[in-house]
């Protein structure tokens, strides 16, 4: 297993922690204190679309 880190909601290092990744066999673990922060939630979008 590979694991990668994106604590930011930087659009290019999500890109670039991403890009060689295959939908179907990626899997997004997101966590959060509170999960009410705006770089979670965007993150979850983006990992999510």
């Amino acid at each position: 297993m590979t694991f990668r880190f994106v604590s930011n909601v930087d659009g290019i290092d999500f890109e670039e922690a991403t890009r060689d990744l295959i939908p179907e066999e990626a899997l997004f673990v997101i966590c959060s204190k509170t999960f009410t922060t705006i770089a979670t939630m965007m993150n979850a979008h983006t990992a999510h679309a």
